[in-house]
């Protein structure tokens, strides 16, 4: 039996131990978390300047959806305007995770050395900064969480009048040629793709330009809560969308009662077959959730 080359062997096996050594997840170079105790209706949650993250008046749960909370496979931002398909179900842990509210300041260096700063420069600072909101929850709030599919129940949107659905003029985004800001008076400019997500009064108003119907879905889902809307149209084309609705029972923001039966504006299940051409049944379905394994109370700064 020929013997091994020992020189060979500790080349595969220093090979093997860095193949499998775990990747380090980025980080922040400072975080503070202090329990908010002063309530009030102002909340926040994103990049309040390159290289600052800033939490304020916020549950873990609405941290989960931010770090974790987007469908396998996607990304939920792009420059200047909030991309559809942000959120999906989170089932389990303990209850104070939707009830306890935390402020949260964290900082890394995100200024190029150049000190260019640039829209693709941007778009890196909000990936980093949700892998280091991911890397801040596991450490300070010991969080553990997973992904799976459960049974549960959806609306499936079908499509009744084509001829509802159309398409103003909307510009493809490009990165290296952004358009310039409309001065005032004039039209603002609309991305191809770009939606915005409002409220008036006691409403939601939805407003989207050059929408795809996946889009309009996923973003339906995140606002009205409670059922993840499945798209069932068949339909491939792109469509603007101008809604407004008042949220009914079980639906997001239904707490507040209409003053009088004139505030009361429609439906969405009214306002999409209306507007749209789209119908909304019940039923069940495969859908994606985030379950909470494990969460603690943070640990002190």
């Amino acid at each position: 039996m020929s013997q091994l080359n020992p020189v060979l062997i500790a080349f595969v096996c220093a090979s093997l131990s860095l193949a499998q050594s775990p990747v380090a997840q980025p980080a922040f170079e400072a975080a503070s978390i202090r329990l908010n105790v002063e309530g009030g209706p102002y909340v926040f949650n994103g990049m309040k300047s390159l290289g600052t993250f800033s939490s304020q008046n916020q549950t873990l749960l609405n941290l989960i959806q931010e770090a974790y909370g987007i469908p396998s496979g996607r990304r939920n931002w792009l420059p200047y305007f909030r991309a559809a398909g942000e959120g999906i179900p989170i089932i389990g842990g303990p209850e104070w995770i939707g009830a306890d509210r935390y402020d949260i300041t964290a900082k890394w260096n995100a200024v190029p050395v150049d000190g260019h700063v640039t829209l693709q420069t941007v778009e890196k600072a909000q990936a980093e900064m949700e892998l280091m909101l991911r890397t801040l929850l596991e450490d300070r709030f010991q969080l553990k969480v997973h992904r799976e599919m459960r049974e549960l129940p959806v609306y499936e949107m079908a499509l009744v009048n084509v001829d509802k659905l159309r398409q103003g003029s909307c510009i493809k985004f490009d990165p290296e040629k952004p358009a310039p800001v409309a001065a005032p008076g004039q039209q603002a400019v609309h991305y191809c793709g770009a939606s915005s997500e409002g409220r008036k009064g006691l409403d939601w108003t939805l407003d989207g330009y050059g929408m795809k119907m996946a889009e309009l879905a996923d973003t339906l889902s995140n606002l009205i809560g409670g059922r993840t809307i499945v798209d069932k149209t068949g339909f491939t084309g792109t469509f603007d969308a101008h809604l407004r609705w008042t949220p009914g029972q079980g639906e997001v923001g239904e707490g507040n009662v209409p003053a009088s039966a004139g505030d009361v504006t429609a439906s969405i299940f009214s306002v999409l077959q209306e507007q749209l051409g789209l119908k909304l049944k019940a039923g069940r379905g495969q859908v994606e959730v985030l379950v909470v394994d494990r969460a603690e109370k943070p640990s002190a700064n």
